[in-house]
C-alpha cells in the first residue's frame, strides 16, 4: 500500500493498493454495529488498468456485494445493503482481484441505504463521540402519500 496520493477532491488522501497474489484479496473494517441495520458503503476507486472491484457488506455467513468495472477515472462506488443476520458486528470492504492495483479514497459506511456527501475525518473512525441531537422532539411532516420528512439538527460540544 502506498498512501499520500492525489485524491478526487484535490487533496492527497488516496492510497494505492496492490494485490500481488494470484487470488482476490479483501480490504475491510469490522465495526461493532447491529448487522441487521440498513447500511451504505461508499468509496472512490480508480485503476490505471481496466479491471473490476467488488464492494461488500457482511456479517456471519451472510453478505451483500456489488462488482463494478473500474478504469483510470475516479468514480464513487456505493452499495446499499440490509442483512437479515442478527450479529453484533458487520464488515465493510472492497475485494481486489489477484494481480490488480487500485487507488482508493474516502471509505465511508453509513446507517442508511444511500451514500451522503463524503465527511472527511482524520480519526480512525467516523464516530463523533461528542455529537448529540440539538432538539428534544423530532417533527415529522407528510410531504405526499408515503413520503415524509424530518429535520434533524446535530451539534457537537468538542
Amino acid at each position: 500500500m502506498t498512501a499520500g496520493l492525489a485524491d478526487p477532491l484535490g487533496g492527497t488522501g488516496a492510497t494505492s493498493i496492490a494485490n500481488t497474489s494470484g487470488s482476490a484479496q479483501n480490504v475491510a473494517q469490522v465495526a461493532a454495529v447491529p448487522s441487521w441495520y440498513r447500511y451504505c458503503l461508499s468509496v472512490w476507486v480508480r485503476s490505471d488498468a481496466a479491471g473490476q472491484a467488488t464492494l461488500f457488506v457482511s456479517a456471519g455467513s451472510e453478505s451483500a456485494q456489488q462488482s463494478v468495472a473500474v478504469g483510470p477515472a475516479w468514480q464513487r462506488l456505493a452499495l446499499g445493503a440490509q442483512l437479515a443476520t442478527q450479529q453484533g458486528t458487520a464488515a465493510f470492504g472492497l475485494t481486489i482481484p489477484g494481480g490488480a492495483t487500485v487507488q482508493v479514497f474516502g471509505f465511508q459506511a453509513e446507517a442508511q441505504m444511500g451514500a451522503s456527501s463524503y465527511k472527511s475525518t482524520g480519526a480512525q473512525s467516523g464516530v463523533y463521540a461528542n455529537a448529540s441531537f440539538l432538539d428534544d422532539v423530532l417533527k415529522m411532516t407528510s410531504e405526499a402519500p408515503g413520503i415524509y420528512s424530518c429535520p434533524v439538527r446535530i451539534g457537537s460540544n468538542g
